[in-house]
C-alpha cells in the first residue's frame, strides 16, 4: 500500500518530469539536515524514507569496536544491538 507522502512525490514527479528518486533523495537529505541542526549532530547519519509508512527514519552510523576512541563515530561491542 502506498502511503500519502510517496503519492504526492509521484505526483509531483509526473507534474514536473523529475525522476521520483531524485525526489525520495531530496527528502531524506532535507530530514538529514534539519535532524543534524535540531541535536546538533556531528554523527555519521543516514536516512531512509519508508515507502509503506511514509515515515522517514535516521539512523546513527557507527563502527562496532572493542575500544572506544571516537564516540560519536565508535559504539563498543557490549553497547551495539544485535539486529
Amino acid at each position: 500500500m502506498t502511503n500519502l507522502l510517496y503519492q504526492q512525490i509521484d505526483q509531483l514527479s509526473k507534474e514536473k518530469g523529475i525522476n521520483p528518486d531524485i525526489v525520495v533523495s531530496a527528502v531524506e537529505d532535507a530530514v538529514l539536515v534539519a535532524t543534524r541542526k535540531f541535536y546538533k549532530s556531528n554523527e555519521d547519519l543516514k536516512s531512509i524514507l519508508n515507502k509503506e509508512t511514509g515515515h522517514v527514519e535516521v539512523y546513527a552510523v557507527k563502527k562496532v569496536v572493542e575500544n572506544v576512541t571516537n564516540p560519536t563515530r565508535e559504539i563498543s561491542l557490549e553497547n551495539a544491538p544485535e539486529d
